[in-house]
């Protein structure tokens, strides 16, 4: 497989999980509920998600935020005076 970035291939990893999951819901029987079967449902959408997580290339520890990225704060027009 030849895919141009780890992230393509980590978001069609998601798309393809949770269009199984659906698939499963689905085919399950609708005339009661079975946690089971919603269990068992879910599990190929949770399964995904983790390896999307696990695929997602992330940001290099040499990356420093500033404290104004992290915690931006309002700032008021009549608040200029500096108090």
């Amino acid at each position: 497989m030849n895919f141009r970035s780890p992230l393509a291939f980590s978001r069609l990893m998601l798309a393809v999980t949770a269009f199984l999951s659906c698939t499963v819901f689905s085919s399950s029987p609708h005339f009661g509920f079975h946690p089971f079967a919603l269990m068992a449902a879910l599990l190929p959408l949770q399964l995904g998600a983790l390896l999307w997580v696990k695929l997602t290339p992330q940001p290099s520890p040499d990356l420093k935020l500033l404290a104004s990225d992290r915690c931006p704060q309002a700032v008021h027009s009549a608040d200029v005076s500096g108090r």
